[in-house]
């Protein structure tokens, strides 16, 4: 249900949405850069996303329309 699936995902990237990375306490240790970005959002989004029936394959964060980073997880 995509519904849901938005629900969720909206949850997870409204956390980081709007506010001071570098505050963020998923950063104090780590600069909030694309690639611990996609890290923090595919760890978080796995905990409410994978099931017996679906597992987070993957995240993607832009920068601009021609740089970004796609983490698949560890």
């Amino acid at each position: 249900d995509f519904k849901v699936l938005k629900e969720k995902v909206n949850k997870v990237v409204d956390e980081l949405d709007h506010c001071d990375l570098n505050e963020h306490p998923a950063f104090q240790d780590r600069n909030p850069s694309s690639e611990h970005i996609a890290t923090f959002l595919f760890e978080q989004l796995a905990q409410v996303l994978n099931t017996d029936l679906s597992v987070l394959y993957s995240v993607e964060v832009r920068e601009t329309d021609t740089s970004g980073v796609i983490y698949y997880g560890a």
